[in-house]
């Protein structure tokens, strides 16, 4: 892009990012995060953080992901905290998921998947009373989790058989 005189923009960097998070590039991505803002002059949105929060939580660098979350220059989204708890889900990060379900719920934040990860940080480490009580918690609100189901199209179906 440089060569050709095409600079970046926010969405060439949510790009990058996004990338980096997905192959685990963390140094890289921690680079054109710093040179988005320092270079380019453009200032991180929500997208840009959740890019950064997954990436590092990905890598199970959780405490990094949380300070990040902390300082952020926009008030974080449901959606920051949800990726923050995905991989205290993935890391087994009890104390960090429950801080995480407990915002996404101050923000209004009722779904049912959020429950369904915090219950199953507590399974993964034998905190069968934690599981219990967020269970409970979802009684309490009504809340079902809904199985996941997929949809295969025939035509596609058939081209796939050999």
């Amino acid at each position: 892009m440089l060569r050709e005189r095409i600079y970046p923009n926010e969405i060439s960097f949510l790009c990058v990012l996004g990338a980096c998070s997905h192959a685990g590039l963390v140094e890289d991505g921690q680079r054109y995060f710093s040179v988005m803002k320092d270079s380019y002059k453009i200032e991180p949105n929500v997208r840009h953080y959740s890019c950064i929060v997954d990436m590092l939580g990905r890598a199970g660098l959780l405490d990094e992901a949380f300070a990040i979350v902390s300082n952020m220059r926009c008030e974080p989204s449901t959606v920051v905290w949800r990726t923050l708890l995905g991989a205290c889900k993935i890391h087994g990060n009890v104390a960090l998921g429950k801080l995480a379900q407990e915002r996404i719920l101050s923000m209004n934040g009722d779904a049912d998947g959020d429950y369904v990860l915090l219950s199953g940080i507590y399974a993964s480490h034998s905190e069968w009373l934690g599981v219990e009580t967020v269970r409970r918690s979802m009684d309490k609100r009504g809340l079902r989790k809904v199985a996941g189901c997929a949809q295969v199209d025939r035509k596609t179906a058939s081209r796939l058989s050999p």
